[in-house]
């Protein structure tokens, strides 16, 4: 018999999602059919499933761990879930409007970055019972990232425009405007460079300093 993860990957169910964990040895994966759940990459186990709504597949369409590996968030096309690997449950639930394009959370949890079709991003302090501080925007926002501390997050939307933001204070550090949407964008371990990418065209890097 093929073992459990080729099953999983097999044509009749397309991934939708998929992401490592910072260690490389979980791996984090929203199916057509089989609704998301982590696998044990090593022997290749499902260790949870992480359903948004008990006993109905989710179409997750993005993914994002923490950078412990102790916390995870996952997206449906209008609702994001944040996760507690360790206890495999959800410590919160947030419903949008827009639909979800991207997501990304600290390395403590605390903090979740939502791009969102609405032409703006959220930043979601989990521990604060409070409603999410939006970033506007010019088009809908594809691309988030956050630092593993929470303080720095960068977003890129559909107009080419990257955005660098300190988080703390509220202001943006670094714009530019690329041709075409943005494909990635990510920030050097010591935070002091940052890389992104267009879908078409050349990625730029920048010292934050």
């Amino acid at each position: 018999d093929a073992p459990p993860m080729v099953r999983h990957l097999s044509d009749e169910d397309r991934p939708l999602t998929m992401r490592l964990s910072p260690n490389l040895d979980q791996v984090l994966m929203g199916t057509v059919h089989n609704g998301v759940s982590l696998w044990r990459w090593e022997d290749r186990q499902i260790l949870a499933t992480l359903n948004h709504r008990p006993d109905q597949l989710s179409d997750v369409v993005a993914t994002a761990f923490s950078a412990d590996g102790r916390h995870a968030v996952t997206a449906e096309r209008q609702t994001v879930v944040h996760w507690d690997l360790a206890n495999q449950r959800s410590v919160g639930f947030w419903s949008t409007e827009g639909l979800v394009r991207a997501v990304d959370v600290s390395r403590d949890g605390r903090h979740v970055l939502v791009g969102l079709s609405t032409r703006e991003a959220w930043l979601i302090d989990s521990r604060a019972n409070m409603a999410p501080a939006v970033i506007p925007h010019a088009d809908a926002v594809g691309v988030v990232r956050l630092a593993p501390d929470g303080k720095l997050g960068a977003t890129g939307a559909d107009d080419g425009m990257l955005r660098v933001w300190d988080l703390e204070k509220g202001v943006s550090l670094l714009t530019w405007k690329f041709t075409s949407p943005l494909a990635t964008v990510v920030f050097s371990d010591d935070l002091s460079l940052v890389f992104a990418a267009p879908f078409h065209g050349p990625g730029r890097m920048w010292r934050l300093s």
